[in-house]
């Protein structure tokens, strides 16, 4: 079954604990995925059963590609094979389909029937800690980090682009005086310049 226990955030809240909602089958959006590769990994499982050198169909599809030649024409595996006895092979398989077993009734009997007590240690029924955590550096050192980058923004970033509006608007109303409106002082600046341009050349010519 593919039920699972939602975290009662009303008791935690309200008495402190890790209260547990009833369990729920979850939801078609997330059923039928689990169901597809439940159903392609016994499918690939199957192209590759380990029992008997006949059950080894992918083993031996892909055996030209996995395999090397070396310069005398002879073939180097690219495995190494365990060498493990038919009957251990299924005893092996035998165990741990028991094993899976074993969990899916007792499952049953706590969360379905109520006639077992849950066997979960306090890490995995507090989420492994991953919440307290995340919450913990947040709160500690990931806010101060956070202050420090908002600091150095307003400080440092805001403070040299401001800076630079102020340079830039005290020059301009310096210069500001030099824009009269009057042609005459137009005309002046340009026979100025114009001097200068020439006392150059004449300068360079002698």
């Amino acid at each position: 079954a593919l039920a699972h226990a939602s975290a009662d955030h009303g008791d935690h809240a309200g008495h402190g604990g890790h209260g547990h909602g009833e369990p729920h089958e979850s939801p078609w959006t997330m059923v039928t995925p689990l169901v597809l590769l439940a159903g392609l990994a016994l499918a690939g499982g199957a192209l590759n059963l380990p029992f008997t050198d006949d059950t080894k169909l992918l083993e031996h599809w892909l055996h030209p590609v996995l395999e090397f030649v070396s310069a005398d024409g002879g073939h180097l595996p690219t495995e190494a094979h365990i060498d493990v006895a038919t009957g251990v092979k299924f005893a092996l398989a035998g165990a741990a389909v028991l094993a899976g077993l074993v969990g899916i009734l007792y499952a049953a009997a706590v969360f379905l029937r109520r006639r077992a007590r849950a066997v979960e240690p306090e890490l995995l029924a507090r989420g492994w800690r991953y919440d307290e955590a995340v919450t913990g550096f947040a709160a500690g050192p990931g806010r101060r980090a956070f202050d420090g980058v908002t600091a150095f923004d307003s400080t440092v970033v805001d403070g040299a682009v401001n800076g630079t509006g102020w340079v830039v608007r005290s020059v301009g109303s310096r210069l500001r005086v030099v824009q009269s409106g009057y042609v005459r002082g137009y005309a002046l600046t340009l026979a100025v310049g114009a001097v200068i341009v020439v006392g150059f050349l004449l300068g360079r010519a002698g």
